[in-house]
Parts: structure tokens; sequence; C-alpha cells
């Protein structure tokens, strides 16, 4: 699908099926019972209740956007319902395909930082000098200590930056083949995106972010009405923005998903051949 088809299709997506549009602002919906009950019924009983219910928020969201990728993936213009028990499932391989893409790539950038700048040995050369009374040196290897911090907040975030890009695509690869390992293969979700085209990936990336950005920017004048803006935002924009942006994703992958899935039809046809042909 080219770029222009991706947008188009992406934006008329959540008015396709108002049905299910309703059900995933009814989701949202959830998140007003906590604010209400602290500020309104001032009630613990509600607070709980609020509480409970931005807890299911948490767990079914993340998991739903998989299935909103996955009818991208398939082109479909329908919104899938709310599955609870496939959206936890999938928010909490979500969690781990989060923590595999941001936690441990920046441990080891910080890792390797460290010891290419020398950084692990300036606490002890520090106070080897400052108990030794050589100020001077002191002085240049605590300069040299702040260096080493910029070091490892740049290299850092340049690892985060682009395993963060990295995991868009291992999100879509999560929701077309509904496997965790699949998705933490980073060499095949690196051959996805030299699939796709990395000038496409980017260019979805940094579009897609000025359009939902232009969209909530006029949208926030809703918040400018006391309360009835405010709940209008949450519960109808931000459904429309998340639903967006997802299937957008799920149509970026499309095109490659559809070529994997001719692969393994054709190898699974050949399978087949070898099976029964090597019979007769």
């Amino acid at each position: 699908m080219d770029f222009g088809a991706i947008i188009s299709n992406s934006i008329k997506y959540p008015f396709k099926d108002l049905k299910n549009l309703g059900f995933v602002c009814l989701l949202y919906v959830l998140l007003l019972i906590l604010p209400a009950g602290i500020f309104i019924f001032k009630n613990s009983i509600t607070v709980i209740f609020g509480a409970l219910c931005l807890v299911i928020f948490i767990l079914i969201l993340p998991g739903y956007k998989i299935l909103v990728m996955k009818s991208g993936i398939g082109q479909s213009e329908n919104i899938p319902s709310i599955k609870v028990k496939k959206s936890i499932i999938n928010t909490l391989k979500l969690l781990v395909l989060r923590i595999c893409y941001i936690a441990i790539p920046t441990i080891i950038a910080i890792i390797l930082t460290l010891f290419a700048t020398g950084f692990a040995n300036y606490p002890i050369n520090i106070a080897n000098s400052v108990f030794g009374l050589n100020f001077a040196f002191a002085f240049d290897l605590i300069s040299g200590f702040l260096n080493a911090i910029w070091i490892i907040i740049i290299v850092t975030s340049i690892v985060r930056f682009v395993f963060s890009l990295i995991s868009y695509i291992a999100k879509a690869r999560l929701a077309n083949s509904n496997s965790l390992v699949e998705a933490l293969k980073i060499h095949r979700v690196i051959m996805d995106i030299k699939q796709i085209g990395f000038l496409k990936f980017i260019g979805w990336y940094v579009v897609m972010g000025i359009i939902l950005m232009i969209v909530s920017m006029i949208a926030g004048a809703l918040l400018l009405v006391p309360y009835i803006g405010f709940i209008i935002y949450l519960c109808i924009v931000m459904p429309v923005i998340c639903l967006i942006y997802n299937y957008s994703l799920g149509l970026l992958y499309s095109d490659f998903s559809d070529g994997e899935n001719d692969d393994l039809d054709k190898f699974e046809k050949e399978l087949q051949y070898l099976k029964y042909g090597l019979l007769r």
C-alpha cells in the first residue's frame, strides 16, 4: 500500500465502524471513575472501584492496540471488538517486549560507555587524589567524570531512540505472528524494516506524529470548556487518535506481511509436493 493510502485510510478508519468505536470510547470512560470518586463523590468505595477500573484499563488498552494493528495488517475496515482475555495476554507480551527493547539495550549501552570512557575508574581515582591532597589532579578527574556522564546520557539516549523505533515494527510483528518469540528476533525485525523501506518507515513515523499532534492541538480547544470539554477529549478524541495511529502501523506492515505469508504458503506447497510427489 502506498504512503498516501496508508494515511488517508487510517484517518477514515475510526469512523467506518461507529458501533465498535463507541465500545472503545466506553473503555476510556473507566479513566473518569477514579477522579470522580476523589473530587466529586469523595467516597472511599468509589475511589477503590475507580482504582480497579484504572488497573483494568491499563491491562486491556495496550493489548487491544495489538488487535487494532492486526486489523490494519489484514486491511480490515472493522474496528475489532474488545476481547478482555486476549487483550490482557497481549499487554503482558508487550511488557516483556518493552523491557527487552528498551531496558536491556540501555543497560548494555551504559556498561559499554563506562568501560570505553574509563568512567568506572573515576570514583576510585578521585578518592585517591583527594585523600592524597592532589587537588589539581582531582579537579581534572572530576571534570572527566562529568564529561563521561554526558557521554553516557547521549549514548543511552541514541540507543533508546533507535530501539524504540525498532520496537514499533516488533509490535507489528507480534500482531501479525501472535508470537512473542518472533517479535523478540531483532535481526528479523530489522529485516522487516528493510523490506518495508527505511525511508517509508521514517516517513510514516514523522507524518503520523505531525498529523496526530495537529489533531490533538485542535481538539485541545475542547479543554477550555470546563468538565464537558475534558470528558469529550478523553473519551472521544483520545480513542480516535489511538485507533488511527495503531491501524496505520498495521497498514504499514501489511504489504510485507502479505509477502511473508505468500512465502510461507509457497514453502508449505513445496513440502506437500515433496511429501505426496515422492509417494507416487
